[in-house]
């Protein structure tokens, strides 16, 4: 599955990732993690943790969704990733319910 930003493959860190299909220049959105109606999108529980994280979600007042956003450059073919512990609760707990 290869989207504009993101194609999902096999991560080295656990089952499937979210790897950059192209460039990603810092500060830029990625894709949509959680909808309007608060369903969270397969994409968002793919995202696999790192401490040293290359994505962000935060909240859209004006879309009233939360985003994926790139806290770095990040190049094609390296792994997206984000820091559970600096996630929403509501987000992390269906993340992490994906893992049993």
């Amino acid at each position: 599955m290869k989207f504009r930003y993101w194609t999902l493959l096999k991560s080295d860190t656990h089952g499937l990732g979210v790897f950059a299909a192209n460039r990603i220049r810092k500060y830029s959105f990625i894709d949509i993690a959680v909808r309007e109606d608060k369903s969270v999108t397969a994409l968002a529980m793919l995202l696999n943790h790192s401490y040293r994280p290359s994505a962000k979600i935060m909240y859209n007042f004006t879309t009233k969704t939360y985003n994926i956003y790139s806290i770095k450059t990040i190049d094609k073919g390296k792994e997206i990733t984000i820091n559970y512990y600096a996630t929403p609760y509501f987000i992390r707990k269906c993340i992490l319910l994906d893992e049993d």
